[in-house]
């Protein structure tokens, strides 16, 4: 279960379920060194109960109100990251079954482009996870509605500015209409 660290400090906690095992391994190698395009990931554990902390801090959500950040990369670049990402997991020995591939859980580094996808190395991440081409073809409708909405947010302010293009009135007429009016 995911839930907010505390407002404003750009963690996000999951919460381990009592005796939900953890692949300490691959813990310790998203702890230590942690491979190019996945969230980096801490542990705490309370007298609450036990917690992966993922700090998302600087990094922009992949989804948000609805929308899709499509301005910093094409909908290419985020796929070719994710297989590269799913790539790169199996050479740092961490199985690429862990890797979370929902849209409202990736999120993108604003200064580069590079998405940033969320590795929880339990068995709950198969079962929150949509397969490779769910996920794709999620992230493609998400693009294609953002495209859409962008393409009629376009043709209506052409529309408006069209409207206040009307045509001009001559020289002539202007100086008639303001000698008319001098009474």
């Amino acid at each position: 279960m995911f839930e907010p660290y505390a407002n404003g400090a750009g963690i996000i906690r999951y919460r381990l379920w009592p005796g939900e095992p953890v692949d300490e391994f691959a813990l310790r190698m998203l702890q230590q060194n942690t491979p190019e395009g996945v969230l980096l990931l801490g542990r705490e554990t309370t007298e609450e109960g036990d917690w992966l902390l993922l700090p998302v801090a600087g990094l922009t959500p992949l989804i948000s109100e609805d929308s899709i950040v499509a301005n910093l990369f094409t909908k290419d670049k985020l796929l070719s990251d994710m297989q590269m990402t799913r790539d790169r997991l199996t050479e740092y020995m961490i199985p690429p079954d862990e890797l979370v591939l929902r849209p409202e859980w990736t999120w993108v580094r604003p200064e580069t482009g590079e998405a940033v996808f969320l590795v929880l190395p339990t068995p709950a991440a198969r079962d929150l996870s949509l397969s490779m081409e769910d996920y794709e073809t999620l992230v493609t409708r998400r693009f294609e509605r953002r495209e859409q909405i962008a393409n009629e947010e376009t043709a209506a302010s052409a529309k408006r500015s069209a409207k206040r293009r009307a045509p001009a009135k001559p020289w002539r007429k202007v100086v008639r209409d303001f000698c008319d009016n001098l009474d």
